[in-house]
C-alpha cells in the first residue's frame, strides 16, 4: 500500500511533465536523494514520515532521513516522490548558473578584449565546448524476469523515447524544436549468475560482454569490465528515423528470455500469450502469434 507515502505527492502533481515521461530537475545545491545502504534513489515508492523527514527505501528497507524543510513543493525531493522517472541537470563544472553569471560580470572587461594578431577574442577561447544534450536510458535487467515481463521491456522504451521526442517538438517553438534533442542513449545490462554487457547497434546479431565472479580469471575480466564501464562502451545512439539500435535491443532481449519476436504488433512485437515460446537459436526471427 502506498498510503504513507509523503503527502506532498498529491500537492506536486503540476510538477508531472504533461507528457507523463521525463520530469527535468536542473542543478541546484542539493543532489539527487540515494539510499545510504543499497544507493537506490528516492521514488514513489519510498515510506515517508513528512514530520520526521525519515523515509523506508522501497528496496531494502533502510531508514533514510532528508531535512523536512526540502520537502516543500516544487523541490528536488518532492519531485522525487511524485514523479516515476526524473532527469537530473547538474550544474557544468559542478558551478552553479548564478554563481557563473556573477563571474561572468566580473570578468566581462577581460572577455571583451580582442588579439590583434589572430582577430579572436579571448572569450570565444575561453567559451566552453557545447555537449549535445540528450537522455540516456540504462536498462539493468533481471534474467530470472518471466518470458512475458522479459518481452515487454523493448517496446516500453521505445514508446517513450518516441512520446518524449514527439512531445519535445509539439511543445517547442519552430526556433527551439531544431535545438531540441533528436536522439538519446540506450545500453543493456543483464545480471544473473553473471553480469552481461550488451553491445548494441548490430541490428543482425546479440553481442555482449559477460562478467563471471567465479571466474579463475576475474582480476582480468574486472579490469575490462571496469574498462568498457568507464568508457562507456556498452551505450548506443537512438536516434529519430533509425531503429537498428531497438532492433538490437529486440534482438538481445530474445536471446536472453528465450523468446521470439516478430514486427507485427503496433510497437513492432508479436507477442505468444499461449506460452509457445521458441526455444531454438533466439535469433529474434521465429514466427510468434500476436498478442
Amino acid at each position: 500500500s502506498n498510503s504513507n507515502i509523503s503527502n506532498s505527492n498529491s500537492n506536486n502533481s503540476s510538477n508531472q511533465d504533461a507528457t507523463g515521461v521525463v520530469v527535468v530537475c536542473e542543478g541546484g545545491a542539493l543532489p539527487p536523494i540515494l539510499c545510504t545502504s543499497c544507493l537506490a534513489y528516492m521514488n514513489p515508492y519510498v515510506q515517508m514520515d513528512v514530520g520526521t523527514g525519515i523515509w523506508s527505501c522501497a528496496l531494502c528497507g533502510h531508514q533514510n532521513a532528508v531535512p523536512v524543510e526540502e520537502l516543500r513543493e516544487g523541490s528536488r525531493i518532492a519531485t522525487a516522490l511524485s514523479s516515476a522517472c526524473v532527469e537530473y541537470r547538474q550544474p557544468h563544472d559542478g558551478v552553479d548558473d548564478s554563481d557563473s553569471d556573477d563571474n561572468d560580470n566580473d570578468n566581462s572587461d577581460d572577455n571583451d578584449t580582442t588579439s590583434n594578431d589572430n582577430d579572436t577574442t579571448s572569450n570565444d577561447k575561453n567559451k566552453p565546448e557545447e555537449k549535445e544534450d540528450y537522455c540516456t536510458y540504462l536498462l539493468v535487467v533481471d534474467e530470472n524476469l518471466s518470458p512475458r515481463d522479459g518481452q515487454a521491456i523493448a517496446p516500453a522504451v521505445e514508446a517513450i523515447f518516441k512520446e518524449q521526442l514527439a512531445s519535445s517538438i509539439r511543445d517547442g517553438d519552430d526556433e527551439d524544436a531544431h535545438a531540441r534533442p533528436t536522439k538519446a542513449r540506450i545500453g543493456l545490462v543483464v545480471f544473473g549468475k553473471s553480469v552481461s554487457m550488451y553491445q548494441l547497434g548490430f541490428a543482425g546479431l546479440s553481442s555482449a560482454h559477460t562478467y563471471i565472479p567465479e571466474d579463475p580469471n576475474e582480476d582480468a575480466a574486472e579490469d575490462e569490465f571496469d574498462r568498457q564501464m568507464e568508457e562507456r562502451a556498452y551505450l548506443a545512439d537512438i536516434q529519430a528515423g533509425h531503429d537498428f539500435t531497438f532492433t538490437s535491443l529486440r534482438n538481445s532481449l530474445a536471446s536472453v528470455f528465450g523468446v521470439s519476436i516478430d514486427d507485427n504488433d503496433g510497437y513492432g512485437y508479436g507477442y505468444d500469450y499461449d506460452y509457445g515460446y521458441n526455444y531454438g537459436n533466439g535469433n529474434g526471427n521465429g514466427n510468434a502469434a500476436n498478442g
